[in-house]
């Protein structure tokens, strides 16, 4: 939405290492490969939040398991969306 200087970044629970949540669980085999894979994407996600922030984006992020509720994530994309 580059008229609103908003961004909405869909992420995958496991890819983005969702801290707490049960789809962002390492698999019990290679677990040091896995563990520095997602921590590099985790790292990758915040240096690019902090420069979109920075430039004076608005950024909504939407979590895998967040789809298990699509009335409150519904609510949540409008107010975004809605809200200056």
């Amino acid at each position: 939405m580059r008229g609103r200087k908003k961004i909405i970044d869909v992420r995958g629970c496991f890819w983005h290492g969702h801290k707490g949540c049960k789809f962002g669980r390492l698999p019990k085999s290679h677990i040091a490969f896995w563990k520095e894979k997602i921590e590099r994407n985790r790292k990758r996600d915040a240096d690019n939040l902090r420069h979109l922030q920075k430039a004076g984006w608005r950024v909504f992020i939407v979590w895998q398991c967040d789809l298990k509720n699509l009335g409150l994530l519904k609510t949540r994309l409008y107010e975004f969306i809605e809200t200056t």
